[in-house]
C-alpha cells in the first residue's frame, strides 16, 4: 500500500490510498477513490467513487462486490450504488471529528481486501472572541485591544481581523487589521482615532467555512484611557488633622485638562496595625485635595492613583508627611502609691499613654496638682514623681502639656492608707519567650474595684523602671511581656563569647609553634642522649632566655681512665709518657678500663688518668698531688667541648710522672691545686667500699 499526500488550495490536505498488487510482470493497480471534496465543513455530506481496474487479479474472472468504510466504520449499503461499469459510488452524510478516512474494498464471498481510499480533512468552526477590551496608553501612544480567543484549534487557516468604525461629525471612517496567527491583540496608532471620537471596534474570526464577530465595542478613547502614576507637586499640612494635596499628571500627559477620579491611600507610619485610609475625589491635574479627619502629629506615607471612565492609574511612588500638631487628648492610665502607716508621708505616681490617649504632638511636661489644698505637687517629663501627699488631699489631677497646650485632667482618687489584703494564689508561669501569664485569685469583696499588676525589672540599676497594668475586678490574669531586655543582656554576651572563640582559634593557627613551645617546652631526654648534646645550645631552645648573667653551664669530663700500676711501671716515666698519653686511645690495655666514659668521638684525647699503685681495695684516703699538663688541648673552650681540661689525680703512696713538671709529695701548695680543681675533689679516695 502506498500513501500520497497532496496540498493544495488553503493548505489543505487529503491523501488516496494505492494498494500494488505483485504479479510475476508487474505490479498492477487494482482501484482508485476519488471524493467531491478533499475539505469539508463538520456535519456536512460527501460522495465517493471507486474505479475497479479490469485487470486486477482480485476481480478478473471473479464475481465480487464493493463494500466502503468510513473511519473504520462500515457504510451502510443502501447508500452505495453502482455508477456505471466499473465505477462503484457511495454518497456519505454528516461527517464528523477532525478527519474522515473512507476506503474502497472488493470482496469475493466472505474475503474481502482493501484496495484504495481517500483522506478527508474536516473543518469545525472557530469560538468566538470573548472579552474584548481597548485601553488608551498614552505613551508611547496608540489603542491597545485585546481579547480572549478562547479554545484555540488546529486550523492554520484560522485568521482574525480587527474592525474599527470611527463616527465624527464628518462622517464614519472603517478600517480593518489582519492579523497573523495566533496574534490575538492590536495597538491602533494614535493618528487613526480620535479621542474624543466614538469608536465601535469588534473582532472576526473566520476559516474557509466559517466567519465569527465577538460582541461590538462602544467607546471614547479617551474614556478609555489608562494614565500613568500621577506625581505630587507639593504637599504641607493644612489645618488640624489636614493635608493639602496639588498633584500632575505625567509629563507625557500634561496636556490633558480633563477631570479624573483622584483615589488617595494614607497610612499611619509608625503604626503597624493601624489600617489604611483611603479618600476618593475628583480633580483636575495641577489643582488641589484637601483630605481630613486625620491624627494631629502623625507621620503618614501617602499614595494616589487616577483614572478617567477607565480603569486605575498605578499607584505613585509613595511620599511622607506629617500633620500639624495641637493640644494631647484623651486620659492618662495612672497608679498611685500611697504612704505607708509609719509616718513616710512620701507618695508615688507612675503613669502612661490608655488606649484613648493621643499626644498629638511633642510631650513637654506632665503635671500633678491637688485642689484642696490647691497646689502642684511636681512638674515632670518623666512617667513617674514622688511628693508628699496631704492626709485631707483625697483626688489629685494628672495632665500632660506640649506647646499648643494641655490635655484634659486625668482624675486620680486618692485612697486610705490601709488597704485590701494582698491577692492570694498569685503564679507567674512563662508564655513565650519574652512573655509570662500571670494568675491570681478573685477577691470576693464589695470594696474591690479592681487590680493593679506591676513589675520591675531585677537589674542592678538603682532607677529601675517600674511598669504596671490596670485590671477590673472581673479579670484575674494578665500577660506580661518584656525587661527586650532579655536579648539586650543575652545577645551581647553571645556574641562577645563568639568574638572571643574566633579570635583564640585565629591565634592558635597562626602562632602555632609558639603556643606549642609554650604548652609542652622541649626537654632534653638523657636516654637518647650524649653528653655532647647536652652542652649545645640546641638543647636549650625551648627555654626562655636569662635576662641577667648566670654561671657558665657545668662541663662534665669526656674520658677518664683508672689504671692499676706495678711500682716499678709507675717509676718508669717513659712507660707513662708513651703509653698512657698516647694519642691512639685503642692501645690501652682493655683491663684496665674498669671505669670509662667516651663521646661519639672516637679521637678524642684522653684528658687525665688516675694511677694507683694498689689494688683499689687497699688504697688510703691520702691526699692527692695534682700536676698539670704541657698539652697544648684547649681547656674548657666553647668552640670545642670534647676536650676538658687536663689534670691528674695521684695517690700519696706512687710516684707520679709528668711530662714537664714533677711536684714533690711533700709539697705544700697540694692544698691550693685542690681549691683549683673543685670537680677532682669527688675523685678523692677517702673510702674505696663504693668502688
Amino acid at each position: 500500500m502506498i500513501r500520497i499526500q497532496l496540498r493544495e488550495g488553503l493548505n489543505y490536505s487529503y491523501s488516496h490510498y494505492i494498494y500494488l498488487l505483485p504479479t510475476a510482470a508487474e505490479a498492477l493497480i487494482c482501484g482508485k477513490v476519488n471524493t467531491s471534496a478533499s475539505v469539508v465543513a463538520v456535519g456536512s455530506s460527501i460522495s465517493a467513487s471507486c474505479l475497479i481496474n479490469n485487470e486486477c487479479p482480485l476481480t478478473k474472472g471473479k464475481e465480487f462486490r464493493v463494500e466502503w468504510k468510513i473511519n473504520n466504520h462500515l457504510v451502510p449499503t443502501n447508500l452505495t450504488y453502482l455508477e456505471r461499469n466499473g465505477t462503484y459510488a457511495a454518497s456519505i452524510p454528516n461527517i464528523l471529528g477532525k478527519s474522515a478516512e473512507i476506503t474502497c474494498g472488493i470482496c469475493v464471498e466472505t474475503n474481502c481486501q482493501l484496495v484504495c481510499g481517500s483522506i478527508i480533512e474536516v473543518i469545525h468552526p472557530p469560538p468566538i472572541p470573548k472579552n474584548l477590551s481597548c485601553v488608551v496608553a498614552f505613551s508611547p501612544g496608540g489603542m491597545l485591544c485585546k481579547w480572549d480567543p478562547g479554545q484555540e484549534t488546529e486550523d492554520n487557516s484560522t485568521i482574525y481581523t480587527l474592525h474599527t468604525s470611527i463616527s465624527s461629525p464628518k462622517g464614519s471612517t472603517s478600517k480593518r487589521y489582519v492579523l497573523p496567527p495566533g496574534v490575538h491583540f492590536y495597538q491602533i496608532p494614535r493618528l487613526e482615532y480620535g479621542l474624543t471620537s466614538k469608536m465601535e471596534i469588534y473582532v472576526e474570526v473566520s476559516n474557509i467555512f466559517w466567519s465569527i464577530s465577538s460582541a461590538r465595542l462602544l467607546l471614547v478613547p479617551m474614556k478609555s484611557a489608562k494614565y500613568g502614576p500621577p506625581d505630587f507637586q507639593r504637599i504641607e499640612p493644612d489645618e488640624l488633622g489636614c493635608f493639602k494635596y496639588i498633584w500632575s499628571l505625567p509629563p507625557s500627559q500634561s496636556w490633558v485638562k480633563l477631570t479624573c477620579d483622584v483615589e488617595l491611600s494614607l497610612k499611619e507610619v509608625d503604626n503597624k496595625l493601624a489600617t489604611e485610609l483611603v479618600f476618593q475625589s475628583s480633580s483636575r491635574s495641577n489643582s488641589e485635595i484637601k483630605v481630613c479627619k486625620l491624627l494631629h502629629w502623625t507621620n503618614y506615607s501617602i499614595k494616589m492613583r487616577v483614572r478617567y471612565f477607565s480603569e486605575w492609574s498605578e499607584w505613585s511612588n509613595p511620599k511622607e508627611d506629617t500633620t500639624i500638631p495641637t493640644a494631647p487628648s484623651g486620659y492618662l492610665d495612672a497608679w498611685l502609691k500611697v504612704p505607708d502607716d509609719d509616718g513616710d508621708d512620701i507618695a508615688q505616681l507612675y503613669w502612661k499613654p490608655s488606649q484613648h490617649f493621643r499626644a498629638n504632638g511633642r510631650i513637654m511636661s506632665y503635671t500633678v496638682e491637688s485642689k484642696e489644698p490647691k497646689q502642684i505637687l511636681c512638674d515632670t517629663r518623666e512617667n513617674h514623681c514622688s511628693f508628699n501627699l496631704s492626709k485631707w488631699t483625697q483626688k489629685i489631677y494628672l495632665t500632660a502639656s506640649n506647646p499648643d497646650g494641655s490635655s484634659t485632667p486625668t482624675e486620680v482618687k486618692v485612697f486610705g492608707k490601709k488597704g485590701l489584703e494582698p491577692v492570694s494564689n498569685m503564679s507567674v508561669l512563662p508564655q513565650s519567650e519574652s512573655s509570662v501569664l500571670i494568675r491570681w485569685k478573685s477577691l470576693v469583696s464589695s470594696r474591690v474595684l479592681g487590680y493593679v499588676v506591676e513589675w520591675r525589672s531585677l537589674s542592678k540599676t538603682h532607677a529601675a523602671q517600674l511598669y504596671f497594668t490596670l485590671h477590673n475586678k472581673n479579670e484575674s490574669s494578665t500577660v506580661v511581656t518584656g525587661g527586650v531586655e532579655i536579648l539586650i543582656l543575652v545577645i551581647p554576651v553571645c556574641v562577645g563569647f563568639s568574638l572571643i572563640i574566633i579570635i583564640a582559634a585565629f591565634a592558635c593557627l597562626n602562632k602555632h609553634e609558639r603556643l606549642k613551645l609554650c604548652l609542652w617546652p622541649i626537654i632534653p631526654d638523657p636516654a637518647n642522649s650524649s653528653i655532647r648534646r647536652w652542652t649545645t645550645t640546641d638543647s636549650l631552645q625551648g627555654m626562655p632566655p636569662f635576662k641577667e648573667d648566670k654561671d657558665p653551664v657545668m662541663v662534665y669530663l669526656s674520658h677518664f681512665s683508672l689504671l692499676d700500676l706495678t711500682d716499678k711501671e709507675l717509676c718508669n716515666s717513659d712507660y707513662v709518657k708513651e703509653n698512657l698519653w698516647s694519642n691512639d686511645s685503642g692501645r690501652h690495655d682493655e683491663g684496665h678500663n674498669l671505669f670509662q666514659t667516651t663521646q661519639e668521638n672516637t679521637n678524642t684525647v684522653p684528658y687525665a688518668t688516675v694511677l694507683f699503685s694498689a689494688p683499689y681495695e687497699n688504697q688510703t684516703a691520702s691526699p692527692p698531688v695534682y700536676l698539670r699538663s704541657d698539652s697544648t688541648q684547649p681547656l674548657l673552650e666553647v668552640e670545642d667541648p670534647d676536650s676538658p681540661p687536663p689534670y691528674e689525680n695521684l695517690s700519696g703512696r706512687v710516684s707520679v710522672a709528668n711530662f714537664f713538671t714533677k711536684i714533690p709529695k711533700e709539697s705544700t701548695g697540694n692544698q691550693a691545686f685542690w681549691e683549683e680543681f673543685p670537680m677532682l675533689r669527688s675523685l678523692e679516695n677517702r673510702n674505696t667500699d663504693h668502688i
